[in-house]
Parts: C-alpha cells; structure tokens; sequence
C-alpha cells in the first residue's frame, strides 16, 4: 500500500532560529479532513536499535504478540479488532531490554514482557510510540483504553492459551 504524504518539519525545540534544526516527519491527510503527523524515520531507526539491544528478540517478540493478536480476533475479542500493529509494536517497545535478555526461551520472555505491560498498565500515558517522539495518548483517551483493554485481554488470553 503507498499513502500519498508530504514532507513535514517540526520545528518547536528548535531556539535558536537554525533552519536545519528540526525533527523530519511525513504529515499525511486523511479521507475525513484529518491530518496525521508521523516519524517513519525515527520509527524504523529506533526499532533496529531496540532489536539489536535485545539481541535481535524484540522483532520476533513482537511478531508473536501480532500473531496472538490474530489468534484473539478469531476469538472475537473486541480489543484485539481494534488495537493496531503499530500500537502493539510501540507498546513492546516500551518495555525495558532487560525484560527481553533476561531468559534464551521467547516462551518465558513473552509472559514477562505481557506481565510487565500489566502491571505497567496506568503508566501507558507515558509510553512512547515507537519513534520515541509522541506519546500513545497524543492521539487521544482513546487510543489509551484500546491499548488498556488489549494488554488486560491479551494477558487473560495469554494465560489461558498457556493452561491448555
């Protein structure tokens, strides 16, 4: 798919008058009128750095979460109909490398990485999307409570597919 965007420039820490001096993103105008500002650059740069920060186990981490995300939909689990690939991704990405490198087997790494999303689940209004520029909530309470939802379904979900 390509999205038709134009170049976008953020200026606002920028104190000094520099005209070189600026954060580069894409603005991209939706159907509805809106218009969406994103960092495609940032996002890819800090997800190789994250993967090569947990000895490359943040992107097979999150390819799992999106696979389980699939299995949660066949389910009908409405949380998982409404959360993103990219909000699953900026989620992980949240969590600490330690949590990541801490054990050999994805199996014992995905339970502490959704454990530490739980238990973390009123700070998600600090996290980060993935390009380490704007909050999740920049975009609204709403993007908040799909997040919530999930990662409190996703650990229900989780902890019953372990059981069988």
């Amino acid at each position: 798919d390509s999205v038709p965007s134009q170049r976008f420039r953020d200026y606002s820490n920028d104190f000094s008058n520099d005209p070189l001096n600026y954060i580069g993103g894409v603005v991209i105008k939706a159907d509805d009128g809106s218009v969406v500002i994103n960092y495609p650059e940032q996002h890819i740069k800090n997800g190789v750095e994250k993967n090569k920060s947990t000895s490359l186990r943040f992107k097979k981490i999150v390819r799992i979460a999106k696979n389980i995300k699939v299995k949660m939909e066949q389910q009908n689990i409405t949380s998982a109909k409404k959360i993103s690939s990219f909000l699953i991704e900026s989620l992980l990405w949240n969590v600490p490398n330690e949590i990541y490198k801490r054990y050999s087997s994805y199996s014992f790494i995905f339970d502490d990485v959704v454990q530490y999303l739980h238990s973390n689940i009123s700070n998600i209004i600090y996290f980060k999307e993935i390009n380490g520029i704007k909050f999740i909530s920049d975009d609204g309470t709403e993007r908040l409570e799909i997040c919530r939802s999930f990662i409190t379904d996703l650990q229900r979900f989780y902890e019953f597919d372990m059981d069988k």
